[in-house]
C-alpha cells in the first residue's frame, strides 16, 4: 500500500478484514470481485486501491457475470 495513506486509514483497512481478501486473491492469483471503486483519498483505503497497489486484478460483479456468461432462468410456476 502507498505510504500516502493516513495511519487511521491503514488501521481501519486492517481492522475490517479487507486485507485478508486482497492477500488471499494475491496469493492464489485470483481476481477480486467488489462493488467498490477506487478513490483518491488519504483517509480511506478501498479494496480496488489495495488491489492496484499489490498488482491484484479486480472487477465488479456485473463484469464478472458477463465474462462468465451467467444465465439465470426462472423455472415454471
Amino acid at each position: 500500500m502507498s505510504q500516502d495513506y493516513q495511519q487511521a486509514a491503514i488501521n481501519q483497512f486492517l481492522s475490517v478484514g479487507d486485507y485478508y481478501l486482497v492477500c488471499h486473491a494475491l496469493g492464489n492469483q485470483m481476481t477480486m470481485v467488489t462493488h467498490e471503486r477506487p478513490i483518491n483519498s488519504k483517509k480511506k483505503i478501498k479494496i480496488p486501491n489495495a488491489c492496484q497497489g499489490l498488482g491484484v486484478e479486480f472487477t465488479n460483479p456485473f463484469e464478472m457475470l458477463r465474462s462468465q456468461k451467467a444465465n439465470f432462468v426462472l423455472g415454471a410456476i
